[in-house]
């Protein structure tokens, strides 16, 4: 996560986050992209807290135990609060709890003699929570 402040009052956030699914019988991984803007009205010099908006771009591949990989691109946009506190020497704790949507489509592509396109669009409801440490300059 990269997070600018330009005024003590409004700051953006582009972060990347990797999730992934363990013994489950479909692998699953999330590589997901955002960009938040957040208007910290509570707070002075030593914390913060913000509501937050912003917009995510999700890339979901899935492996099937026949080694079928699937991969789906989904988009949506969130909402949420983040919060942060300083601690010492450049270092924060932060906290964020985020919830939104994602729109994507599931399909199939067929190029052969009688080529079509076939699928649906989906909307995928997502919440994030997270908790971390941050380095400030």
């Amino acid at each position: 996560h990269l997070r600018w402040r330009p005024f003590s009052w409004v700051g953006v956030e582009l972060s990347t986050d990797h999730f992934f699914s363990v013994n489950q019988a479909i692998a699953r991984r999330d590589h997901m992209v955002g960009a938040d803007l957040f208007l910290s009205f509570i707070g002075d010099d030593e914390f913060f807290v913000a509501p937050t908006a912003g917009v995510s771009l999700d890339v979901r591949v899935t492996e099937d135990a026949a080694s079928d990989v699937t991969v789906q691109p989904l988009a949506g946009a969130h909402c949420g609060v983040m919060g942060e506190l300083y601690l010492v020497d450049s270092l924060a704790a932060f906290a964020a709890a985020k919830a939104g949507a994602l729109i994507g489509a599931a399909g199939e592509i067929s190029l052969s003699e009688d080529a079509h396109v076939s699928g649906e669009v989906f909307i995928e409801p997502v919440g994030i929570i997270t908790l971390g440490a941050s380095y400030y300059f």
